[in-house]
């Protein structure tokens, strides 16, 4: 028998011993006992350690047979999590445009840009391609993102959307799908033209009522939240399901409050159809944590006491639960036709992995498809690190990113590491 590679073991207050196992996702408690355990792939015995103990640290996957090869079963994990050919999400920007212009904003907006007709045609012809050529697909996820999707509903949105509408309930085929908008130009038509296909929105605020409409506002200055909050009840009632995507920062961290207060009175039913994702705006985020990411915990803590659901995101979650980028059976199809495997990069020429054609076949650029698909655990630092089953080496698009730097991609410390896997237990055991 041997230790695993993906072992931590974290002395509790100098009393106790907390030791988990990221690949089994187990934890152990040593209660008033100090436990140390060698390096992972070193040999063990059961009169090492003694059998009691012996037994359930082999149950909990901290000790494990010597012939298993354990960074292959992570790549098993990981291909197997990012390979689900029952579904398919595809993602379309309708334009890059958008109403307001938030200071955070990683895209660059393209005043005027929308889809064109024939590159709705061939958008179109990509989704009946599709669905005639894998038969096994039970599921057809459809994202709209951007620029701001609601901008052009009616002459983008609406008509793919009756389309694949037609074409998936002729192939026996759920239809499902999502926006990710400012949620400022949600109407009440566009509420009951989608009832019938599934719709879920996430929808940002940048902290309470007055450091929100600092940011965005329309124009003459009129502020948003109302708009938008109205927007977000609106949509709950309808039975949408929303994620409610606060952006905070160390300034307007405290203001977050004002939110769950303007909530509060919500009813129950209307209530579980929204969970909050408190998001640190990224030009605000340290390297490891700092005085505001202890806030923002309490802050959720607070949402969760109000009786919302609160996404445990500041847990690292790349394996198990991998961004839809990092799926095979995912692409996005931009205004313009070219294709992108991440919507979280400038939709520009080099960040494109390839076109649409006019009669909807995908053509790939297949070094950079190949480069995306294998740049994942790529580093020798990522296959044996103690949380690699947790954080993945990061995203495909981060990893590719980083591929030749032999770092970790998020320049984790050993505390840090620490501080993820006691974020877990706590959300598993505390709450």
């Amino acid at each position: 028998m041997k230790y695993s590679h993906y072992n931590s073991v974290i002395n509790i207050s100098g009393r106790h011993t907390l030791i988990y196992n990221s690949l089994a996702e187990k934890f152990i408690v040593f209660k008033n006992r100090s436990v140390r355990l060698d390096d992972g792939g070193a040999r063990v015995d059961e009169k090492d350690v003694g059998m009691p103990d012996f037994s359930r640290m082999a149950e909990a996957g901290v000790i494990v047979e010597d012939d298993i090869d354990e960074p292959k079963k992570l790549l098993n994990l990981i291909s197997e999590m990012e390979d689900n050919r029952d579904e398919y999400i595809l993602h379309i920007n309708p334009t890059l445009d958008c109403n307001f212009r938030c200071w955070y904003c990683y895209e660059n907006h393209l005043h005027g840009s929308v889809m064109s007709g024939n590159t709705i045609r061939a958008t179109q012809s990509f989704i009946a391609r599709l669905l005639d050529s894998r038969p096994g697909i039970k599921a057809l996820h459809i994202g709209f993102f951007g620029g701001e999707p609601l901008l052009y509903f009616n002459d983008t949105v609406r008509p793919i959307l009756q389309y694949a509408k037609s074409l998936t309930e002729s192939h026996g085929v759920r239809l499902t799908c999502n926006f990710t908008t400012n949620g400022s130009l949600v109407k009440d038509d566009h509420i009951s033209f989608l009832k019938d296909f599934c719709p879920s929105f996430q929808i940002t605020l940048d902290g309470g009522r007055e450091s929100h409409d600092k940011v965005r506002f329309h124009k003459g200055g009129r502020g948003s939240y109302d708009d938008i909050l109205s927007a977000v009840t609106r949509l709950a009632e309808s039975g949408a399901g929303i994620i409610l995507r606060i952006n905070f920062t160390s300034a307007n961290l405290e203001s977050v409050a004002g939110i769950c207060e303007d909530l509060r009175d919500m009813p129950e039913a209307v209530r579980q159809n929204i969970r909050i994702d408190l998001q640190r705006v990224w030009q605000d985020r340290p390297v490891g944590k700092d005085d505001t990411e202890a806030r923002a915990m309490e802050t959720r803590r607070m949402f969760t006491r109000t009786g919302f659901h609160v996404l445990p995101n500041y847990i690292p979650s790349h394996v198990r639960y991998p961004c839809y980028g990092d799926k095979k059976n995912h692409v996005l199809i931009n205004h313009d036709g070219r294709l992108y495997g991440c919507t979280a990069r400038d939709f520009n020429e080099p960040n494109s992995i390839g076109h649409l054609s006019e009669t909807g076949e995908p053509v790939f650029d297949r070094s950079v498809y190949e480069r995306r698909l294998n740049a994942k655990m790529a580093k020798a630092i990522c296959r044996t690190c103690r949380i690699a089953p947790v954080c993945g080496g990061g995203c495909r698009q981060r990893a590719m990113e980083s591929v030749d730097a032999d770092e970790c991609v998020f320049n984790y410390s050993e505390k840090d590491k620490d501080d993820i896997v006691l974020d877990i237990f706590e959300h598993l055991y505390c709450r």
